[in-house]
């Protein structure tokens, strides 16, 4: 390996960009003018907080994201426009304004991604929601093969069809600075699904989704509703009986080479097992797991229209691959 050599400039031999960047602020400093580092528009810093209009944000609004991560766009390109699986690129929006008992006003809606019908009502508990969907191909946007979803880790794009609701923004005297924010639960649409499972408990007092399985489940998301299998611990027979006092990387190697899969003690369709992941439960029943974070858009008004930006969600591009998406623009669905 090259010993790290330094690239920043000797203090006696300053680089040329260097040299003309001291040049550059000597003579800012001679002319006799103040100068702000940073940039101010004027007539649009506002010296204290103030409040919008909760009404220009109140309709419902059909919009396009961009996607500046997009492949092979060129940096003084203009971002194409994001596209769901099924090629659409709709993104909807509702806004309404309700009050509370308290007598407050809130604002709540739905936020539903590109084309087709919201599935129907969880009603099956033995088998995957929707029921016979590709969780697979939905997780690689097409690509994907046997266990795609088991590998997925992280917050779910979003559903097409699916109507998501948003929480709750309460509005005093309007909307804090111009920005809404309009919050959801990319699996909530997975809720009454989880309430159809029934707990099971564990050694511990603990209640799970699943029987307990010792040794592992299979996991498969393919929509089909093919049996997998809960194993029991596994066979250890065969492993010397000194094998936990072996060194960490020894131990795993060992018990790798000697260890045999325990026998199956239930099975249950595959589906049904993936999913089991965003459920919780408890002595009372299932449920739904609490997101850590939830989605966001946030949302300006301007003129006629919503200029938003999403924080916290996840979308996937052509490959598969997690990617931000850029500024989305919502015009009234009734222009």
């Amino acid at each position: 390996m090259l010993p790290h050599r330094s690239t920043q400039p000797s203090p006696a031999q300053p680089s040329r960009a260097l040299a003309f960047a001291l040049v550059a602020a000597l003579g800012a400093c001679g002319d006799g003018e103040a100068h702000q580092l940073g940039s101010i528009r004027a007539g649009f810093e506002p010296s204290e907080a103030f409040f919008e209009n909760d009404a220009r944000f109140l309709g419902r609004w059909l919009g396009q994201a961009s996607e500046p991560l997009a492949f092979g766009v060129e940096f003084d390109e203009e971002a194409p426009i994001y596209a769901f699986p099924s090629g659409s690129s709709r993104i909807e929006l509702t806004l309404v304004a309700r009050t509370a008992r308290s007598g407050r006003i809130i604002i709540d809606g739905a936020l539903t991604f590109g084309d087709g019908e919201p599935p129907p009502p969880a009603t099956d508990a033995k088998s995957g929601y929707p029921v016979g969907f590709d969780y697979d191909e939905f997780l690689s946007y097409g690509t994907g093969s046997d266990g795609e979803a088991r590998n997925y880790q992280g917050m779910l794009p979003p559903l097409e069809g699916v109507d998501y609701p948003l929480d709750t923004n309460f509005v005093e005297e309007g909307v804090p600075d111009g920005v809404l924010q309009a919050s959801y639960d990319p699996a909530g649409f997975l809720d009454p699904w989880c309430a159809l499972q029934p707990p099971h408990p564990r050694d511990d007092g603990t209640f799970s989704v699943l029987p307990d399985a010792p040794g592992g489940i299979e996991v498969m998301a393919d929509g089909t509703n093919r049996p997998c299998s809960g194993f029991g611990p596994n066979d250890l027979s065969e492993c010397p009986e000194d094998m936990a006092e072996l060194p960490r990387d020894e131990y795993i190697a060992t018990y790798r080479a000697c260890s045999k899969p325990g026998v199956a003690i239930y099975q249950m369709s595959c589906d049904r097992m993936y999913l089991s992941r965003f459920c919780s439960c408890d002595a009372g029943g299932c449920r739904g797991t609490p997101p850590l974070e939830r989605a966001r858009l946030l949302l300006r008004a301007r003129r006629e229209s919503l200029i938003g930006a999403f924080e916290g969600a996840r979308f996937l591009n052509a490959r598969g691959l997690p990617g931000p998406l850029g500024e989305v623009r919502f015009v009234r669905a009734n222009r």
